[in-house]
């Protein structure tokens, strides 16, 4: 993994002219790849490992009194999801995607996980995205738009138009 984050690393200045976001196969799904890369200011987006380990947040009502407060509410099935917990994001003729914020227990944080499921035939995939954790949102506006949390066309077009803006090396 050292030999790909210092690849990244060395071109770190002209990935970020043009984009603060790194798209990855499952394969780079690990903690030696995702977290030098956060830290050099880039957002990454990575198909989930199939051997992936996610739990559900907790959102209800905590103890009271001692103790460490519930964190999580139980393992995500990814083979059969609770669609009531994940919200529907987008849906068309061949596929609906659902997503979530959930606990990534191998790497250790929050991710936003997005659950592709293929109407076609009995398949999904899982993408997931990582930001730093004390990094805010302050994007061009074609890259908020584009990077809306959400599976589009339009997002996709607007990445592509990000590439050849005026103004841009």
């Amino acid at each position: 993994m050292e030999h790909y984050v210092n690849i990244v690393k060395k071109n770190i200045d002209s990935i970020l002219c043009y984009t603060r976001y790194l798209a990855a196969d499952g394969y780079f799904m690990k903690i030696s790849f995702i977290e030098p890369l956060l830290k050099s200011g880039l957002h990454i987006i990575t198909r989930m490992r199939p051997d992936a380990n996610l739990s559900y947040l907790y959102n209800g009502p905590q103890k009271t009194g001692r103790g460490r407060k519930k964190l999580y509410s139980g393992k995500v099935d990814v083979k059969n999801i609770d669609k009531g917990k994940w919200e529907s994001c987008y849906e068309d003729d061949y596929l609906q995607g659902f997503e979530l914020k959930v606990w990534c227990v191998s790497l250790k944080r929050i991710v936003k996980a997005v659950y592709v499921e293929f109407k076609d035939r009995k398949a999904y995939t899982i993408f997931v995205k990582y930001r730093h954790r004390t990094e805010r949102r302050k994007d061009h506006p074609l890259l908020s738009a584009a990077f809306s949390d959400r599976i589009s066309d339009k997002g996709c077009k607007a990445i592509y138009r990000i590439g050849r803006m005026p103004g841009t090396k």
